[in-house]
């Protein structure tokens, strides 16, 4: 994998600090020649909001993740669950978002820009669980590096060995963190809190909280030892703290920090623009005053139906498609399409349901109900739902755990799904983790035994370019390099599980 040549890293870096002015209002224009460029010109704070921006914006990943996590069916976009070269977002996160980062954690080493040093780290470990969530064994130590420790062919670390650093790191980058004014931060340049040094320490322990449920399948003692020692200390809790990016307006200038949805409307696309079977028949069978949040009234209502909205399975094929041509089914909700979109990084809702979780496990003597109902109405609350009708939602029995134990997981992760709408990676991840929620699933062609793959496969360019390193890391996989493949913290015994109505057709049951 050849990231940045180190002879021109530092140079590049530097011009695209400059040209980087124009990707957010926060940024400053620099009239600066590229000629004279120097590495005491670069600019950490466009560096951190540049990786910042365009890494977030890729959150809903209105593509073949997005169906992959069940958000998205659209009838011009195949069959998804096939073979392909996934050269993104491989590339794009080593060549553009980690190797800028990792300039930005070195040349903030100075104690004077310490606080710098822990939200840059904290940040490029949100990047790093989402490219090893993805992929599995992905180069770590060695990757992204930039001037004398460039490496052009980084080895690939086992998923269980980065988990671990990244556990530490950020335990580390939140212990780092101080408030004294003495301290430089990047203030407006940092677009998710403006420099508030709580708020990434709030994010940084929720970050670790995620992490380590993530791993008890696999490992469940380094679940038990690492929310142990997280699950007291300053986490997102309200909606207010909410780690998120806000797009731009729909008029302004940039048109690529609009929203994503919106510049899809103007162009003509309705890729993305559909959520899938998956998300309404949880909010259906719930009732969920999320409903007509989520979804429009389609062209063509289904008179006979109960509920008056229709979304597409995923991987349909043949007569099946018929029933869900685009007039016949619902676009997603005005809300959505309001004029900024909030790029969700980690929310208060994901907080309380993971606290669910650990409690329903044993690895914390907590209420799981307690947090499952604050998670609910956390979620509800984000997406301004009447006070009214949150309450008389919490009446009803799907606001309530009830039944065996993984009955009750499988509660809390279906809420928690639902919540994670648009962080596409993050309700992949938790579906192949879990099982939950069960996907009823077209019959169109497939690569993976008609389930969801677990992972991306690795793209073709690292057979290239990094051969030796890739070739080692596919014979770990019991059954290679394939859509297939678990990666390590995927343990769970006895997923995916079935939908109970798979093979009928229609899958409606309401």
């Amino acid at each position: 994998m050849k990231i940045l040549d180190k002879k021109i890293s530092v140079i590049i870096l530097a011009i695209i600090s400059i040209i980087a002015a124009s990707c957010t209002k926060n940024f400053n224009d620099l009239n600066t020649n590229p000629a004279l460029v120097s590495e005491k010109m670069i600019k950490t704070d466009n560096l951190f909001s540049k990786v910042q921006k365009e890494s977030m914006f890729t959150i809903p990943d209105f593509d073949r993740i997005s169906e992959f996590a069940g958000f998205m069916s659209n009838e011009s976009s195949g069959f998804p669950f096939q073979e392909a070269d996934y050269g993104e977002p491989f590339t794009t996160y080593y060549r553009v978002y980690l190797s800028n980062l990792n300039e930005v954690i070195r040349l903030t080493e100075d104690p004077v820009k310490s606080n710098k040093n822990a939200m840059a780290r904290i940040f490029k470990a949100w990047l790093f669980q989402n490219l090893t969530d993805i992929y599995g064994d992905i180069p770590y130590f060695e990757a992204a590096k930039s001037g004398d420790a460039f490496v052009a062919s980084p080895k690939y670390d086992k998923q269980e060995d980065i988990y671990k650093d990244l556990l530490k790191e950020l335990k580390e980058a939140a212990a780092q963190l101080i408030s004294d004014p003495s301290k430089e931060t990047f203030g407006a340049a940092d677009l998710l809190f403006g420099g508030d040094v709580n708020a990434w320490i709030k994010l940084a322990n929720s970050l670790r909280l995620r992490l380590a449920i993530r791993t008890r399948y696999a490992d469940n003692a380094l679940a038990q030892a690492q929310i142990s020692d997280v699950i007291n200390a300053a986490l997102i809790e309200e909606n207010a703290e909410n780690a998120r990016l806000l797009s731009e307006p729909k008029d302004a200038p940039n048109r690529n920090n609009r929203s994503p949805i919106i510049n899809a409307i103007n162009d003509g696309v309705t890729l993305g623009n559909y959520f899938s079977f998956t998300v309404l028949e949880i909010l259906a069978l719930n009732n969920d005053p999320r409903m007509p949040v989520y979804f429009q009234l389609p062209k063509q209502i289904d008179a006979s139906s109960a509920i008056p909205y229709r979304a597409r399975p995923i991987n349909p094929s043949g007569p099946i498609n018929a029933r869900y041509s685009r007039d016949s089914v619902s676009m997603i909700g005005k809300f959505f399409e309001a004029s900024q979109f909030s790029f969700n990084m980690l929310t208060a809702a994901e907080v309380s349901f993971l606290k669910a979780e650990a409690a329903l496990a044993g690895l914390i003597a907590d209420d799981a109900n307690t947090h499952y109902r604050k998670g609910i109405r956390l979620a509800m609350e984000q997406y301004n739902i009447p006070e009214a009708s949150i309450d008389d939602f919490m009446l009803s029995g799907a606001a309530t755990l009830n039944g065996t134990n993984e009955e009750k997981l499988e509660q809390t992760i279906v809420q928690k799904y639902i919540s994670l709408v648009y962080q596409s990676t993050e309700a992949w991840t938790e579906y192949r983790r879990t099982g939950y929620p069960k996907m009823w699933l077209g019959s169109g062609p497939t690569d993976t035994e008609g389930k969801v793959p677990r992972r991306l496969t690795y793209p073709a360019e690292e057979y290239s370019k990094n051969g030796i390193n890739v070739n080692e890391a596919v014979s770990k996989f019991s059954g290679g390099d394939k859509l297939t493949s678990r990666v390590w913290w995927d343990a769970k015994t006895g997923v995916p599980y079935i939908h109970p109505r798979q093979n009928i057709y229609p899958p409606e049951s309401w």
